[in-house]
């Protein structure tokens, strides 16, 4: 069973997550995509992408060659520490997209200010320096020593504060942010909607009062040139 997991099934999935994510990056980079929230967009296909590669090659080193010291020093270096930081980049990525629609549907002045191309880049490039700084503890807590041991560092208290604070912002905070923040979105949608459909039928209304008093002229005037036709017309 586990050949099968490591072997088969996790190459397959990742795979198809990179094959994703590349079409992803391939459309999203396009000249045409010129709304801010295509930056978020590309920047978490560009992490997930690193994401799945990274599950791929873990999976089938792990399936092939798990006492590989190659193998101990990508799991080690590469999957663990890169992968915390492509995990973090596209939670982040997430929150900031949620923020994005929640300011452009909520408060149309401040979206002119928060919702452009320019601050999408902004906070793009903050994102990615601040994920490599927060998981930087993941590159010390184990080293390659015949088989992969554990240091100092990663039973000492610091690092573990340091999982608890990463469980509880990037894990429930982040759970529960986006869960609040889309029931918001929905709300917000919806009263958006039942506006438009107010408005539309306010239009309607007017329409409609237009043609019956267009109406009602074209009637007037074609009673009186009726009557004056009648008055002219030789007896």
């Amino acid at each position: 069973m586990e050949y099968v997991a490591y072997n088969i099934i996790v190459p397959t999935v990742s795979a198809c997550g990179v094959l994703g994510n590349i079409l992803n990056l391939l459309v999203l980079t396009r000249g045409q995509m010129k709304a801010p929230i295509y930056i978020y967009f590309t920047t978490l296909a560009v992490a997930d992408l690193v994401t799945c590669l990274l599950v791929f090659f873990s999976g089938i080193a792990k399936g092939a060659a798990a006492a590989s010291f190659w193998w101990q020093v990508f799991e080690v270096y590469f999957y663990l520490g890169i992968g915390s930081i492509s995990t973090t980049v596209s939670i982040a990525t997430i929150v900031m997209v949620t923020v994005e629609r929640l300011i452009l549907i909520r408060n149309g002045q401040s979206a002119k200010t928060y919702c452009t191309r320019e601050m999408a880049w902004r906070v793009c490039l903050v994102i990615f320096p601040v994920s490599i700084v927060f998981n930087i503890p993941y590159f010390l807590a184990f080293v390659v020593d015949d088989g992969i041991q554990e240091t100092h560092f990663y039973r000492g208290q610091y690092y573990q504060i340091h999982n608890w604070i990463r469980f509880v912002v990037f894990g429930l905070g982040t759970a529960l942010f986006l869960a609040v923040g889309n029931l918001l979105l929905i709300l917000s949608l919806r009263q958006s909607y039942r506006h438009r459909k107010t408005l539309l039928s306010q239009r309607k209304l007017r329409e409609e009062k237009r043609l019956k008093v267009g109406n009602g002229v074209k009637i007037g005037e074609s009673w009186k040139r009726f009557a004056f036709e009648m008055m002219a017309a030789p007896l």
